[in-house]
Formats: structure tokens, C-alpha cells, sequence
């Protein structure tokens, strides 16, 4: 029986005061553990797997040995010193972990060499954790690649030699952190659903007419500082990244190929950096359906060359930003940089040039290539380029493009600074559309606005607009060899604060508007004076507009219709803006204060990237 006193007296507790703190201290310990390895050694892992790992067997073998099965039967973490000689076989190492096959070091060079003449030299499936090292591979089938990777991980290769008719190397079916560095593949590369490709500082030439590279499925693609030379460069498709903050990248490779350089399709998160890419047949460089691009960076310029074809050409892609290339085309046909069915694109401190060829005293001889083409593309930003050079305008937007221009440098094409036709433009501050033998700005059915920039010295007209009715504010219209602003059908822009001066023809020039808005222009030293049309209030200081100050409209032009004109008063205008008027448009009254460009040579300036501009 229990007392009355044995059931009031307490239980002890379950933990004590010095088991809880026992508790929490070794809770603390382990979790600063956990904290420690994941923060200073991120890659625990495998540090835990370099603590554990196992001796590594080294085997010294000739050619008299049974390669072969020594590969068949070998162990686990075994390295196989090769002789220099010949390997003559099918080889093959299945299942295996830590396997090290190199060559032994002689001072003559030589090297092992593992030679078949059908089927695979040496093909690995399902090893991991193996490096090569100074061995040549050889093949003579068409058909197989001499070295192969099957669902292989962590692999290292390293000053390797791969020599085949067609494929020199194949990684392959969920190969993962393969490494390829310091090697010479004298045939393409072919890699297939793989992860963590890298190659590094390799010679690469292709034989075939296949690329010499060839990727499909591969998520994040590394090539940095290759040699690539081959019929064709390098073609990649559906190639992705982990994450956009890791993008693939692609730096300080040189491709030098007869057709295509590099392909970009179906792809997305590059970055392409510092790259020379040249074809004698382009486009040297294509991106298709592809998405968040970054093409060159400050200091890190892509070059971009092509002798037939479009240097640079983009279609179907959007989110790419193309900074600090030179890119430039020698095709009679054809401009150096494309943008066709694309939306956000950004173009920043880009060099688009033509070719150009000198006589003997220095003058322009002929002029190919060259030139912008924006083709069905929106959301498209210029900043701060230079587009000179060009057989044909500078700039040409079609098919209801979307574009913005700011702070560039359109100057010395054989066409018009810039055609736009059926889009909207909007040409805003710090553009200078200068010495262009066309039009400085021809607009046709386009609407937007010409903001705060320099159209002069064109041999044409500053601005020519069909149908066409943008805002036309602060710019400096001069010095141009036909009329500062020339108004054709239906065309009813917006005239505000504009420096109309010293143009050949009439400051401006009317076709077929209906009426017309301007104020605080300044009309000064036009050679046919400040309007076509007698019937236009007089700016101020000029209390009437003689007769003969309306000369014939334009050839092709069409009768002269009387506008509607609306001027507030505050234009201005000197008594030479109503000299009297020519049939041919003559030189302006004075040369222009800039000097003229030096004629450069082509080759040596392609060369000299990251220069100042040339002017």
C-alpha cells in the first residue's frame, strides 16, 4: 500500500538541467559544423569524397601488352602509364571510377597513340571521376568518332590529340562535367544531351563539311580562348543555362571559316565575349529564335567579319544586347547587320561599316557592304554607334519596325543616313546624320519624331518626308546640298525651334501638305530661300516674300498645293534666305568647318579595336 506522503512527493523531471544544456550544446556544434562546410566549403562533397579517397594504383605499360583487357579487367582509382607507340584496337572502359590514362613523358614529345581503323578508337560509358592525359586518338571510319563519351561524369582531358576523317570526339547521353582543355582535335565535335561542357584554350580543325563543332541539348556551354578553323564553325542548338545568372559563355574564341562561323538557335543565356568571327561566306555569325543574348561588353569587343552574305544576323530572337562590336561585310548586296522579325533589341557603341577600297592618291575607289537593316523588329534601341561607310544607307527600318536612336553617329554612306519606311522612329537627342550622300532622313508612311540632333552636309536633302508627319524640334538642319526639309504627300510635321540654315535648295519645300504647324525656327542663308510658297506668312523681319522666291517643285514630284500654314510669328528669317532661286541646286555658300575623313585601310583598322572612332 502507498502512504498518503509517497503520493504527493514529485517525479523527477524526464531531462535534467545538464542533459538540456548537453543537448543544445551538441545541437550548436553541429549545426556551426554544417554552417562551416557549407560556407567556407561550399563544395562539401566532394571534399568529403578527397578525404575518403582511395590510393591510386599506377601500372606502366607498352604496346606489347593486351590493352585491351587490361582496360576490360581494370580496377577502380588505377592510373596506366602508356609508352610512347602504337595502340592498335577497339578499346573500351565500362563502369568505372577514377581511371587515369596518360602518356609517359619523354623529352622528344611522343606521344601514346590508340589507332583503329574501324569503329571507335576508345570509348568510355558510365566512368567517372577519370582524366586523359597526352594521348592521340585515331580513326580512318567515316562514320565513328575516335574518342567517345557515354553517360560519363567528371572527366578531365588534357593536352589530348584526336585525329578522324569527320568526328574526332563524342560526348553524348547525359554526360556530365566533361572538361576538354590544352588539346589539338583535328576532326569535329559532336556533344549530344550532355550538362557542364567546358572547353578551354584548344586547336580545333574541322576536315569535313560538317561544323567543327556541333551542339544539341546541352545545358550550360562553356568556350573560352579556342582556335576553331573549319569549312564550317560552330552550330548550337537548344543550348541552355542552369540559371540566368550563370549564363553560357562563349570568350576570346577565334572561328575562321569558309561558310558559317557561329549558329545560335533555339537558345538562350549567352554571353559572347571578346570573339572574332570571319567567313568568306556569311552570315559569320547567326542567332535564331533565340532569347537573352549579351553580345560583347566594354573592353571585351566581338569582331565580326564577312567577305559574302550578312556579317551579323538576327531573326526571331528577342532580349539581345549587342555592345562594343566592329562588325563590317564586303557583299555588293547585302548589309553587315540584319534584325528581322526580332523584338528588344539594344545596339550600344557598335562600329557597322562597309568595305572600302583606295586608289592610289587616297580617294575612294569603290565601296561595298556596310550599313543597318531592321526588318519587322520592335522595342529597338540605338545608343551611341557609329554606322559609316555604307553602299547603302546607313540605317534602313521596314515592315513596321519600332525604333529609337539616341547619341549616334550616322555619317559618309553612299545612301541615305536613314530610310525608314511604314515604322515608327524616334530619333532623339545627340544624333549626327552627317556628309551621307542621300538624304540625311527619308521617311516614308512613318510617323515619330527627330529630336535635338545634326542633319548636315548630306548631298541630298537634310529631311525628306512622303506620308509621313513626325515631330521635327531643336535640330540643326544644315549645310545640306538640296532643301533643309522637303514635304511630299500628306506630310504635316510638327516644326519647332529647328536651325534651317545655309541648305542648297529652300529651307523648306512643299509638295502636297495641307497645312502646316512652325515656330521659333531660325531660316538663314538658304540658297532658294526659306519656302517654295508665296502664299506662307512672312517670318518675322521680312515683311513680304517676293515672286520669284517660289521655284518648280522637285522632279517627280508632283503639283504644288497650297497649304494651310500657320506660322506664329517668332520664326526668323535674313534677307539672304530669299536670294533668288537656281534650276540646280549649287555648293553652300561656305565649306563646312568640319574636316573631312582620312581615307584609312580597311584590314588595318579592322584590326585596331578598341581605338577611338573613326571620324
Amino acid at each position: 500500500m502507498s502512504t498518503p506522503d509517497s503520493k504527493s512527493s514529485p517525479k523527477p523531471p524526464f531531462f535534467t538541467a545538464s542533459c538540456s544544456l548537453l543537448i543544445g550544446t551538441i545541437f550548436m556544434l553541429v549545426m556551426i559544423t554544417v554552417a562551416y562546410l557549407s560556407w567556407y566549403n561550399k563544395d562539401w562533397q566532394a571534399f568529403w569524397e578527397k578525404q575518403n579517397r582511395q590510393p591510386q594504383q599506377i601500372l606502366e605499360i607498352t604496346p606489347k601488352y593486351d590493352l585491351g583487357k587490361m582496360l576490360k579487367d581494370i580496377k577502380d582509382h588505377t592510373t596506366l602509364v602508356l609508352a610512347p607507340g602504337k595502340y592498335v584496337g577497339n578499346f573500351q572502359v565500362q563502369n568505372r571510377k577514377g581511371i587515369i590514362l596518360k602518356s609517359q613523358i619523354l623529352e622528344s614529345g611522343e606521344m601514346a597513340i590508340l589507332e583503329t581503323s574501324n569503329g571507335i578508337a576508345l570509348e568510355w560509358t558510365e566512368c567517372t571521376d577519370c582524366q586523359i592525359q597526352r594521348i592521340q586518338f585515331q580513326t580512318s571510319d567515316p562514320k565513328t568518332p575516335a574518342l567517345s563519351f557515354i553517360q560519363s561524369s567528371n572527366v578531365q582531358l588534357n593536352a589530348i590529340k584526336v585525329i578522324g576523317p569527320s568526328l574526332g570526339l563524342w560526348i553524348r547521353l547525359d554526360s556530365k562535367k566533361i572538361e576538354l582543355k590544352d588539346s589539338v582535335i583535328q576532326a569535329g565535335i559532336k556533344v549530344q544531351k550532355c550538362e557542364d561542357v567546358m572547353f578551354h584554350d584548344n586547336q580545333i580543325q574541322g576536315n569535313s563539311e560538317d561544323a567543327a563543332i556541333f551542339a544539341e541539348e546541352v545545358t550550360y556551354l562553356e568556350l573560352v580562348n579556342n582556335k576553331i578553323q573549319a569549312g564550317l564553325g560552330m552550330i548550337l542548338k537548344k543550348i541552355n543555362a542552369h540559371t540566368p545568372k550563370q549564363p553560357n559563355l562563349l570568350a576570346q574564341n577565334t572561328i575562321q571559316s569558309t561558310k558559317e562561323a557561329l549558329l545560335i538557335d533555339t537558345s538562350s543565356h549567352f554571353q559572347l565575349l571578346q570573339n572574332t568571327y570571319t567567313t568568306k561566306q556569311g552570315p559569320a555569325l547567326r542567332i535564331v529564335n533565340s532569347h537573352q543574348i549579351e553580345l560583347g561588353r566594354p573592353s571585351q569587343i566581338n569582331k565580326i567579319e564577312t567577305q559574302e552574305g550578312t556579317a551579323l544576323f538576327i531573326s526571331q530572337s528577342s532580349g539581345i544586347v549587342i555592345q562594343e562590336i566592329w562588325c563590317r561585310n564586303q557583299d555588293a548586296k547585302q548589309f553587315a547587320v540584319v534584325l528581322q522579325s526580332c523584338e528588344s533589341i539594344q545596339l550600344i557603341r557598335n562600329r557597322i561599316i562597309g568595305y572600302p577600297e583606295y586608289l592610289e592618291d587616297g580617294r575612294m575607289n569603290d565601296l561595298k557592304g556596310g550599313g543597318l537593316s531592321v526588318q519587322k523588329t520592335t522595342d529597338t534601341v540605338l545608343v551611341d554607334n557609329e554606322i559609316y561607310d555604307s553602299q547603302r544607307s546607313g540605317i534602313s527600318i521596314q515592315g513596321k519596325s519600332q525604333i529609337i536612336l539616341r547619341r549616334n553617329q550616322i555619317h559618309d554612306n553612299w545612301g541615305n543616313g536613314l530610310t525608314a519606311q511604314e515604322s515608327q522612329v524616334q530619333i532623339e537627342a545627340g544624333n549626327k546624320i552627317i556628309r551621307n550622300r542621300g538624304k540625311g532622313i527619308s521617311m516614308q508612311d512613318s510617323e515619330g519624331q527627330i529630336i535635338q540632333s545634326e542633319i548636315t552636309e548630306n548631298q541630298d536633302n537634310g529631311i525628306d518626308l512622303d506620308n509621313s508627319s513626325p515631330t521635327i524640334q531643336r535640330n540643326k538642319i544644315t549645310m545640306n546640298a538640296g532643301h533643309g526639309i522637303a514635304l511630299r504627300q500628306n506630310s504635316l510635321p510638327n516644326l519647332q525651334q529647328n536651325e534651317i540654315i545655309q541648305n542648297q535648295g529652300f529651307g523648306i519645300w512643299f509638295g502636297h501638305p495641307k497645312r502646316m504647324e512652325w515656330r521659333q525656327n531660325t531660316f538663314d542663308r538658304n540658297g532658294q530661300g526659306y519656302s517654295n510658297d508665296t502664299t506662307l506668312p512672312a517670318p518675322t523681319q521680312q515683311p513680304t516674300q517676293p515672286e520669284n522666291a517660289s521655284a518648280s517643285p522637285l522632279p517627280n514630284s508632283g503639283t504644288t498645293a497650297k497649304p494651310e500654314a500657320k506660322d506664329t510669328g517668332e520664326n526668323k528669317a535674313t534677307s539672304a534666305s530669299v536670294s533668288q532661286p537656281s534650276s540646280k541646286p549649287q555648293p553652300p555658300s561656305q565649306p563646312s568647318s568640319k574636316p573631312q575623313p582620312l581615307p584609312i585601310d580597311p584590314v588595318e583598322a579592322f584590326d585596331q579595336i578598341g581605338k577611338e572612332p573613326h571620324k
